[in-house]
């Protein structure tokens, strides 16, 4: 069976009576697999180590390590600086934020807007917490 996109999904999710009908209609099309088994995939596609990943966004070693295995639950912001050691380009970025739960970066906001920026032109982690920095906003 063809898997529903998010629309599609809506759409029937509204028109259904039965929760548990609409369940089990859609199960091939609702997200299946954890956050962890989602960054070991993107790990795999982008040929990169976790080692390399949490070194590249100065994570805390335990903390990216428990994110990896799926003990601890990362924050928004920490998982944008896993975009970054990642170097997953902008739609790669929302769609793992949406993964986890999360807004997309939002052109509107100031900081998101630095954020994007530094995305789509391939900045490192270092430059983007000083563009965050030098435009007083939150560093990741």
């Amino acid at each position: 069976m063809k898997k529903k996109n998010t629309d599609d999904l809506m759409e029937s999710l509204s028109a259904s009576d039965n929760l548990d009908s609409y369940m089990k209609e859609n199960e091939d099309s609702l997200i299946q697999e954890s956050l962890s088994d989602y960054l070991d995939r993107l790990l795999v596609q982008k040929k990169k180590t976790k080692s390399e990943v949490i070194r590249a966004c100065e994570c805390v070693e335990v903390t990216g390590y428990q994110i990896f295995s799926g003990t601890r639950n990362p924050s928004r912001n920490k998982l944008i600086a896993f975009a970054f050691g990642l170097e997953l380009n902008l739609e790669e970025t929302n769609k793992m934020l949406k993964f986890a739960g999360f807004l997309p970066l939002y052109p509107k906001s100031k900081r998101d807007s630095i954020l994007i920026y530094a995305i789509q032109h391939q900045e490192n982690f270092l430059k983007v917490n000083e563009r965050l920095y030098d435009a007083g906003e939150e560093t990741l």
